[in-house]
């Protein structure tokens, strides 16, 4: 198992020298500033993912700041212990741990999926991971805290929590087990009653709730809006059917491996491909089910083949609705949709590491680099005050250190689905007045008026940059 845990470490070498934010790690780390400046997750400063991954992204960033790299090494650390976890239950479930662990390691070392920013999804996995290796032993303390991480995990996106029901299947059919049941299940209602407490306690319990009502507007969005519940459950058929299949397996053979992975693979895939609009990252939630499966099945020899393979499916499994959104008229899919790059240039992304270069060369991951310097360089001499950046470069609040003007880090997809989000955003920007403001798309009439009115242009190159009074 050491060994794979190196090559692990070293399949992810890349990305500790990779100098920029991307923005969906850009996102979740400029919530996290916000929120070790003093302000409420949620209702002073907005994304919406679960409130485990800003707490934790909060005690990550309060070690490494905006140095990058330690951000990358603390998320290797993240798929080590993910993978060394999965190698414990590959074992006891009489399985290959070297096998699991590095099929593992070298799917999420993948820049295609995403594995090589911080995400919900590498934040969640280690969790669910270690539950899966804890309840594979008896004992009700072990039952117990495995609850605890399910509850987490599921903290960080629902769909974990729903993957971790697997591990509750497997107590409750597994002979002998059913009285680590409620030990499990208490864990997981601990976990939610402590975070439903400090969001109470912390004053943000009601914006939290809206952002789990905005969040259904995020998945029909995602899927296409209108009629989509019928187009969601089209595209889900076929996994129901497998996880039915997985639980009759279970029952049947009542081993470990089959009680396990025939409900955690279905149940993960179904999370994958919530939203039928690619998204790579969200494959890496089934990376871990299939690594257990291959490590049932192959040795660590052919354990680089095995990953290959997995990449292959969970791409496939991404783009698998585009025939079927396209007869029913919707934009399907597209390769490199919500990733930084696609497969043509997976080539130019390790040239560019190859040779240590930060800015040059084709356009590509390090693009955001050169951007993120001559930002910053510019912004950090200006007046002191709250920072407005009115587009997706949330990775400004990160490295200059200043609070945003607004709740909003960030205007994508998810800030545009909450009602009334332009006026929303325009009111505080003008109630805040911020030091400076970052302008890289269209703002909205309201606040061209008041930018005309109180700001001074500082540079005219894309984005622009102003100073405001």
């Amino acid at each position: 198992m050491g060994a794979a845990l190196g090559l692990t470490f070293l399949a992810r070498v890349p990305s500790l020298l990779e100098p920029r934010w991307y923005s969906d790690e850009g996102i979740l780390a400029a919530v996290a500033a916000g929120m070790l400046q003093g302000r409420r997750l949620y209702a002073q400063v907005w994304d919406n993912q679960g409130p485990f991954v800003y707490g934790w992204m909060a005690a990550v960033l309060a070690v490494t700041r905006d140095f990058h790299p330690a951000m990358q090494l603390v998320l290797t650390a993240q798929v080590l212990v993910a993978a060394a976890a999965l190698a414990v239950a590959a074992a006891r479930m009489r399985g290959r741990p070297a096998g699991a662990a590095l099929t593992f390691g070298l799917v999420t070392s993948v820049p295609v999926l995403e594995g090589d920013i911080q995400n919900t999804e590498l934040i969640a996995l280690p969790l669910l991971c270690v539950a899966a290796a804890l309840v594979l032993r008896p004992g009700r303390a072990r039952a117990l805290v495995a609850g605890g991480l399910v509850g987490a995990a599921g903290l960080c996106r629902p769909s974990f929590g729903i993957d971790g029901l697997a591990l509750a299947w497997l107590l409750l059919a597994m002979p002998g087990r059913r009285s680590d049941l409620a030990p499990f299940a208490g864990g997981g209602a601990a976990a939610v009653a402590v975070t439903v407490l400090a969001l109470a306690a912390g004053g943000s319990w009601a914006a939290y709730q809206e952002t789990l009502r905005s969040d259904s507007l995020y998945l029909a969005w995602a899927n296409g809006g209108g009629a989509w519940q019928g187009l969601f459950l089209l595209r889900q058929a076929p996994l129901l059917l497998a996880l039915g299949a997985g639980i009759w397996l279970g029952a049947w053979r009542r081993t470990p491996a089959t009680l396990l992975l025939g409900a955690w693979l279905p149940l993960a895939l179904l999370g994958s491909v919530m939203s039928a609009r690619g998204f790579n990252h969200y494959a890496l939630e089934a990376v871990a089910p299939l690594a257990l499966l291959v490590s049932l099945q192959a040795g660590a020899i052919l354990a680089i083949p095995a990953a290959a393979a997995a990449v292959v499916v969970l791409q496939y499994l991404e783009y698998y609705p585009a025939a079927v959104l396209g007869a029913f008229h919707h934009p399907a899919p597209t390769m490199g949709r919500g990733t930084a790059f696609d497969w043509q240039r997976l080539d130019t992304y390790y040239e560019r590491v190859w040779e240590g270069s930060r800015a040059s060369g084709p356009a590509g991951l390090f693009e955001d680099a050169q951007l993120s310097e001559r930002l910053t360089v510019v912004i950090r001499p200006l007046p002191a005050g709250p920072l407005e950046v009115w587009d997706q470069h949330p990775w400004l609040y990160v490295e200059t250190g200043r609070p945003p003007a607004e709740r909003y880090v960030a205007h994508n997809s998810a800030w545009r689905l909450i009602p009334g989000h332009e006026q929303e955003s325009v009111a505080l920007v003008e109630q805040s007045r911020p030091a400076v403001l970052v302008v890289d798309d269209r703002v909205p009439p309201d606040l061209a008026a008041w930018v005309g009115a109180h700001c001074n242009l500082v540079s005219g190159q894309v984005p622009e940059i102003y100073t405001c009074r």
